[in-house]
């Protein structure tokens, strides 16, 4: 019995190829002009744009699956280095034994092939294995030269573009994403946020979604300062234009590690557990934290104390309603709580004065320091100094603006703490009295008394 019902498998290793419209057509008409002539059927078509040096082509893999189920017969391809590049692939369609015309190449395989013919296609698959290996090293040789030479050479980063140079080779130059590596840096090198608090305020600022995976990727690469740095590859300086210095570079990657002094403002204020850093423990006297336990179908509420050995967790509700009702008997009278108000007002106006004084002498201070960096940046370029003691210097300096920042940074946070601490009385009051008749309006038949 003639066999006759068949598919037909085209392949390109790139979109570029696809996008031609050359490749894949012609392989198409051959393909199809070989089954008019030989009076075959075609029982379906798969086309891959993609390498054939790994296995797991999408439609080879479809192919495979679909001859298995339809029986079919053949398998048209314009040749050996079309249908695979890798042994195991070779070895697949060898298990299931269907017959393959390597139509260009003018040679049938099958099972009843004669043992020479199968060495000798076994040896185009080699070579065609062997292509790829080869371009593989080449491609490797090409990229560890232009890495030596300080080119970058592989996938485009993040904040830079390919452009060609004066010898028409590609170098990468900061494009419009560049301000915001700078941006990432500048926060991170201050000392005084959180990771994913400069990660939201540049996806806030940029309308980015930058990820907590892609920020670290890019704070821990120091291709924006200037350096290649590739897996298999030497470490190179590179030729392309940093985004950041090395300096800068450097005092972030201390922070990153933790071997620098910084300041990360925490988050002591949580709308689901307000009591949260107020309410101390019995036992040792730390304040409490709060969070949510899993329960086996759901999270419980709870504060809890966590010095070690300490074992304190109350439930959220009740540790809640304790404090609502030990508030209520703390309510003041209307005219000490007046008094109150004057006395916080003062304090408020006297903090006020001396928290603004501080914050100009550091801000003094740091305008100075900044100065002093600049001036020792002229000494480099007139060769007073020499890099080494240039380096020396500009770290002191620079841990100096770092400290001044940090302590900045408190006068602010204990500003705002003050203000909120001072206040509680006072707002507690008004709250139970808006409370109170909040809670006789909803009493029946006190709606007219309210």
């Amino acid at each position: 019995m003639k066999k006759n019902r068949c598919v037909i498998y085209a392949r390109v290793s790139s979109k570029e190829q696809e996008k031609s419209g050359f490749s894949i057509p012609s392989q198409l008409k051959l393909l199809r002009k070989y089954v008019i002539d030989n009076d075959q059927t075609i029982l379906d078509e798969f086309i891959d744009v993609e390498t054939a040096k790994k296995t797991g082509r999408e439609n080879f893999t479809s192919m495979l699956e679909f001859i298995q189920e339809k029986n079919c017969d053949l398998i048209l391809v314009e040749k050996t280095d079309r249908l695979y590049r890798n042994i195991r692939d070779w070895v697949a369609l060898d298990d299931i034994g269907v017959d393959i015309h390597f139509v260009k190449e003018n040679f049938i395989l099958s099972r009843d092939s004669h043992s020479s013919q199968k060495f000798l296609h076994g040896i185009k698959v080699l070579m065609a294995k062997n292509y790829i290996d080869n371009l593989k090293e080449e491609i490797r040789k090409s990229k560890f030269y232009e890495v030596s030479q300080g080119r970058y050479c592989f996938a485009k980063p993040f904040g830079y573009k390919y452009v060609r140079d004066q010898n028409k080779k590609k170098v990468i130059v900061p494009d419009h994403d560049a301000p915001i590596i700078k941006e990432m840096f500048d926060l991170l090198a201050k000392g005084i946020y959180a990771q994913d608090q400069i990660r939201q305020m540049i996806n806030l600022k940029f309308g980015r979604k930058i990820s907590r995976t892609s920020y670290y990727r890019i704070v821990r690469n120091p291709l924006f300062a200037g350096t290649i740095k590739v897996k298999n590859f030497p470490v190179t300086k590179g030729i392309h234009e940093p985004i950041v210095s090395e300096e800068q570079f450097r005092i972030c990657q201390k922070i990153l590690n933790g071997n620098l002094k910084t300041i990360t403002p925490i988050q002591k204020n949580n709308p689901e557990f307000p009591l949260r850093n107020f309410v101390g423990c019995a036992k040792c006297g730390r304040n409490i934290t709060g969070g949510y336990s899993q329960g086996r179908s759901k999270k419980y509420p709870y504060y809890r104390c966590l010095t070690s050995g300490c074992h304190v967790n109350v439930g959220k509700k009740f540790l809640e309603d304790l404090f609502y009702d030990q508030l209520k008997l703390l309510q003041p009278d209307r005219r000490v709580l007046k008094l109150f108000e004057v006395v916080v007002r003062n304090i408020w106006v006297q903090h006020n004065k001396t928290q603004s004084k501080f914050q100009t002498l550091l801000r003094k201070q740091i305008v100075e320091l900044e100065k002093k960096k600049r001036r020792i940046e002229e000494l480099v370029i007139d060769r007073v100094f020499d890099i080494a003691t240039y380096k020396i210097k500009s770290q002191e300096i620079e841990k100096g603006l770092i400290e001044k920042r940090i302590e900045l940074e408190k006068t602010k946070i204990d500003y705002s703490e003050m203000m909120t601490r001072l206040n509680l009385l006072y707002l507690c009051y008004r709250f139970f009295r808006i409370f109170g008749k909040m809670l006789i309006k909803s009493i029946p038949g006190n709606e007219s008394n309210s």
